[in-house]
């Protein structure tokens, strides 16, 4: 997955001085709290131009690396949610 591929589903980037970062340096990862299931991304320093991939915080063990993949999720989320 591209890194635009998380702006156009919506992730919101998230910016961590290298005063906060267990690297020392300053890096950069993406959220998705719309659904009420937090979905983050790998961080830029973890990820090629073109290999990004999200997780949720509840399971780091699952990773998913396509957009169509992670859109159904969120879909299927939003579409089954109680108002």
């Amino acid at each position: 997955m591209k890194e635009q591929d998380l702006i156009d589903l919506g992730f919101e980037r998230v910016d961590t001085p290298p005063n906060q970062s267990e690297i020392n340096e300053a890096y950069y990862f993406y959220i998705h709290t719309d659904t009420g299931i937090d979905f983050f991304s790998s961080a830029d320093y973890e990820s090629n131009s073109d290999d990004w991939w999200v997780s949720m915080f509840e399971n780091d063990s699952c990773r998913i690396f396509n957009k169509v993949e992670i859109d159904l999720i969120i879909q299927i989320i939003n579409k089954n949610t109680i108002q």
